[in-house]
């Protein structure tokens, strides 16, 4: 296949692919705001600019073409259109996560992820810049390990040649180096179907189980415990039975 095809079916492969992405997030644009849900800074600035709309077809038009490009040049190694094929299916698995977050929006509604987010940012806006990192990093744990963790399959599968000359000059760790990337490339694989599986299990048995439950709707307040101290305090000077805590209502913009 020359690289004038290759190029065309690069554009359409990744224009296709592309299409769940575009449409979930439209859905979750019409809910949530764009601002604080979505990555592409070039996507949210060009949003307020001028529209959802005109966003994607402006977006598509400079990366579809530079996917193509890539393509195009490297058509005599791969003979297809590998990065295509990449960012195209990086694009189904952004469309996953969005359909994720707009199927927990319809069964709990938006106001539940608005507020978990608007609570994120009041946090963080107290912390300190250490703690800011510290936060953020076990607030998102699993997922800043997943990527070291695809990273390192990354660095250990292109690189291990050149990390075998430049730190472990003398060591034959290349192919120790590929196997291990290799290994665990296909734990990675198996782990996502593993938990798929593993939540049908587990719902089963949650149908399944025999336990009393006594559905009521539930209003939780969090108070902070310096506030309750203060109040028991002042409860026990005055032998109350009751204490009274004021509380505060406050409006994220």
């Amino acid at each position: 296949m020359n690289g004038l095809k290759i190029f065309i079916l690069s554009i359409a492969t990744y224009s296709f692919l592309r299409i769940p992405d575009v449409y979930s997030t439209k859905k979750l644009s019409s809910i949530l705001d764009l601002k604080l849900h979505e990555i592409n800074p070039l996507v949210v600035f060009l949003n307020e600019k001028i529209g959802f709309n005109q966003t994607m077809v402006i977006t598509w038009i400079i990366f579809a073409p530079i996917v193509g490009l890539f393509d195009y040049l490297t058509s005599t190694v791969f003979n297809f259109p590998i990065f295509a094929a990449i960012f195209g299916s990086t694009h189904l698995l952004a469309a996953a996560n969005n359909l994720q977050i707009y199927f927990k929006i319809q069964i709990e509604g938006p106001e539940t992820v608005q507020q978990y987010t608007y609570e994120m940012i009041a946090k963080l806006r107290k912390l300190p810049r250490r703690e800011k990192i510290i936060f953020l990093l076990k607030n998102n744990f699993y997922d800043i390990f997943l990527g070291l963790y695809c990273f390192f399959i990354i660095i250990s599968i292109y690189l291990s040649d050149l990390l075998q000359n430049i730190l472990f000059h003398g060591l034959q760790i290349s192919q120790l180096l590929i196997n291990l990337s290799l290994a665990m490339a296909i734990s990675l694989l198996m782990f996502f179907p593993t938990v798929a599986l593993g939540l049908i299990i587990i719902s089963i048995r949650r149908i399944k189980f025999k336990g009393i439950f006594i559905e009521q709707k539930r209003i939780y307040v969090k108070i902070p415990v310096k506030v309750v101290e203060l109040a028991l305090k002042k409860a026990k000077k005055v032998n109350a039975e009751f204490i009274s805590i004021p509380i505060q209502v406050k409006n994220y913009k």
